[in-house]
């Protein structure tokens, strides 16, 4: 299994503006469906809260209680992963 970043999965075309999902352009439906639900995870303060709260521990994992390399890489790439998923959504909202 090969795994692939999202930023694969999911692509703008700077040029023409055209939203690629998986390597095909998207229809009009699945770009409309993809910003409700980015803007609903966006505006939801559960979730918000709740990653808020993880990017906290790993913060501490990674700076206060990194006992090994392990356990800082696991931390930067936790923290990198969330930073990631954000632009993403930024992204499809800003369409």
């Amino acid at each position: 299994m090969q795994v692939l970043p999202v930023s694969e999965i999911i692509v703008v075309d700077p040029n023409s503006g055209s939203l690629y999902l998986n390597g095909r352009v998207a229809t009009q439906e699945e770009e409309t469906e993809l910003r409700a639900g980015a803007r609903a995870l966006q505006n939801n303060f559960a979730l918000s809260f709740v990653r808020d709260q993880v990017a906290r521990e790993y913060v501490k994992m990674g700076i206060y209680n990194g006992l090994n390399t392990d356990m800082i890489m696991f931390a930067k790439a936790a923290l990198h992963y969330q930073q990631e998923e954000n632009k993403l959504l930024a992204t499809l909202i800003n369409r």
